[in-house]
């Protein structure tokens, strides 16, 4: 059978190792570029497997010194291999050419440009050829996050906005449109007024990401004004005339029969990209069923209600902002004890057998639910499906793939509970610099894609209340920590063999030292980190006293080792050791743990505190009484 052009569409742009290793290669360069090196911009890319990436600037640069890159051509280029076998790396960093767009292909490689680099860009040619273009420009740029970051609007454009995410494709009046791209520029010059002269170089070293806001209007009558200045972060892309478009503006000519074009004032000749109506068309209807509906929970959903496209019961939502996420989670109820071995992050004492409805405890609103002998109980609807780890490195064990920084703001999310202001979300994102709120919000949503689905199709993080300026996620959203303290709680319920089990694998999950990891200054700020601290000695402090009374001196061995791999240094844990090593009659290890410490200490260039001497040396002075005696 013989494709349609909507599927040599769509396999051509799914092309994700590719795409995906390009922009992050790109993100990562100009994140490591020497703001006070650059003396150019890019213009445009070429991309394909074989040449892999070569960036054209506006001026020579000299040689890279990020990476792999090398210069080509006087240093008016900049070239990186591609590797097919490499692996796909996760889209940790934001595009760092937000409106970046693929116009055609040059010589077998796909040729973008940088829509805001030239402020303006004009189509001349046939219209269907023009319309074609621009057809094709509008969708890549609103449906593609990987090369590009950008909110679009399309005038005169027949384009079915349900093609693309809601919020990135909207379609409007030509005076709507540039009165929105006036407001984004204003915005954007706020932002970066005292730190850069234009948008590329405020990326330049890594700051805070700037979307772009690109117009693809088919008409665009009379001259444009300053609002599509270069590099100020908004872009207009029209079929026009030559005298339509202000002087420092692109033109793309498109040849009669619509072949080849020519793209002035680089003088680059090329095959043109075209995405016909009827290609447009059949992909708005194999995305119409998976079009972003309002978000309301499963149960509250009348089927009939959602019109001919509703999806099959137990489907989950596709859309861009709502497509689940890889994931194997399972309920803390579950059965499975395999997950127990193979996920550290929840102990399998904390999973209980199935129950029934009539099974489950009746308790007081935000008290753990417990079964009948303490054991936390986790039932269907209640229960945590999703663990954030923040008792080590912070992580989250089911969506592996997660972007360093989205996953930031999930870890944030938990720890405050699952509600959060957006404005603390960007003091702890951005540090309190001034961010465009399109900037944030759009962050907001590429977490939400990140975090996706539980295996219901309820959304891990539901739609942001922007109204109250409110980040939410769902109350089946837990962390390491939580546990750890749910443990602590229900081990006063329960018999002292069962409440050292629970304690035991409670404290498995001390990975290291709490929020280990860059970007977490906020959790040391709000005392999140000390308050780990105060759990995790509360923790073993309780199995060790179990222990003890139970004569299992190893146990508490155990503790108090698993303790200090969260607190390394701590005096607290170290006193205890001292005390357990006392109690036991180890003179030798009472010593050793002393010595342990002042050595720990000595790199920090402290010494112990007064109250751990003076506890070490009336343990020794005992223990020297004892044997004398």
């Amino acid at each position: 059978m013989i494709p349609s052009d909507a599927e040599i569409a769509v396999v051509a742009a799914a092309d994700v190792p590719l795409v995906r290793w390009a922009g992050q290669q790109m993100a990562t360069l100009i994140r490591d570029l020497d703001p006070r090196k650059v003396t150019g911009a890019p213009l445009a890319v070429e991309l394909s497997e074989e040449a892999g990436i070569e960036i054209l600037w506006d001026a020579p640069q000299h040689s890279p010194t990020v990476g792999a890159w090398r210069a080509a051509d006087g240093g008016w280029a900049w070239r990186l291999d591609y590797d097919p076998e490499s692996p796909v790396p996760p889209d940790e960093l934001p595009p760092g050419i937000p409106a970046l767009v693929t116009i055609g292909q040059r010589e077998g490689r796909q040729l973008l440009i940088d829509l805001e680099a030239f402020g303006t860009l004009a189509v001349t040619g046939p219209p269907d050829c023009t319309a074609g273009l621009l057809r094709s420009v509008a969708l890549e740029l609103a449906c593609g996050n990987d090369l590009a970051d950008a909110y679009v609007s399309i005038v005169d454009i027949d384009v079915d906005p349900l093609v693309a995410p809601r919020h990135r494709l909207t379609a409007q009046t030509l005076t709507e449109a540039v009165e929105a791209a006036a407001n984004a520029v204003d915005s954007v010059g706020a932002a970066i007024r005292h730190d850069s002269r234009d948008t590329f170089r405020a990326r330049v070293g890594g700051a805070a990401p700037i979307e772009a806001t690109v117009i693809v209007a088919n008409n665009c009558q009379g001259s444009i004004d300053a609002t599509f200045a270069p590099r100020r972060g908004a872009a207009l892309v029209t079929a026009s005339d030559r005298d339509a478009i202000a002087d420092g503006g692109a033109r793309i000519e498109i040849s009669g029969d619509g072949v080849s074009a020519r793209l002035e004032p680089l003088g680059i000749d090329f095959t043109p990209v075209r995405l016909d109506a009827s290609t447009a068309d059949a992909l708005a209807a194999a995305t119409v069923a998976v079009v972003d509906l309002p978000e309301v929970e499963p149960d509250a959903v009348d089927p009939s209600a959602l019109g001919p496209h509703a999806p099959d019961e137990g489907a989950s939502n596709g859309s861009p902002a709502h497509r689940r996420a890889p994931s194997s989670t399972t309920s803390i109820g579950s059965t499975d004890t395999s997950r127990c071995e193979h996920h550290p992050c929840v102990p399998g004492r904390l999973r209980l057998p199935e129950q029934t409805t009539n099974d489950v405890p009746s308790n007081a609103p935000g008290e753990p639910i417990t079964d009948s002998d303490g054991q936390l109980f986790a039932d269907e609807s209640t229960g945590p499906e999703l663990v954030v780890r923040v008792l080590g490195v912070p992580s989250i064990p089911d969506r592996p793939d997660i972007g360093r920084r989205e996953l930031i703001l999930a870890v944030l999310l938990a720890c405050r509970g699952g509600t959060l202001a957006a404005s603390a979300a960007q003091d702890a994102l951005w540090g309190g610099k001034p961010v465009e709120p399109k900037t944030v919000w759009n962050f907001v949503a590429a977490v939400r894609r990140a975090l996706g689905d539980f295996d219901d199709g309820t959304p891990v993080m539901p739609a942001a209340d922007r109204a109250h300026g409110t980040l939410r996620l769902h109350p089946r959203v837990t962390t390491d920590l939580d546990l750890l303290r749910r443990a602590v709680v229900v081990a006063d319920e329960m018999s002292s063999t069962e409440a050292m089990s629970a304690l035991r694998d409670a404290l498995s999950m001390v990975e290291g030292p709490p929020f280990d990891a860059v970007g977490y200054d906020w959790a040391h700020r709000d005392q999140d980190v000390a308050e780990a601290a105060r759990v995790i000695e509360q923790a073993v402090d309780r199995l060790v006293a179990l222990a003890v009374e139970a004569g299992q001196h190893d146990l508490a061995r155990h503790a108090i080792s698993r303790g200090l791999r969260g607190l390394p240094g701590d005096e607290h844990l170290y006193r205890l050791r001292m005390r357990l090593e006392a109690h036991a009659g180890n003179t030798r290890g009472l010593v050793s743990a002393y010595e342990e410490l002042c050595v720990y200490l000595a790199d920090l260039e402290v010494e112990p505190s007064p109250a751990t001497t003076a506890l070490y040396n009336e343990l020794r002075s005992q223990r020297t009484s004892s044997t004398v005696s």
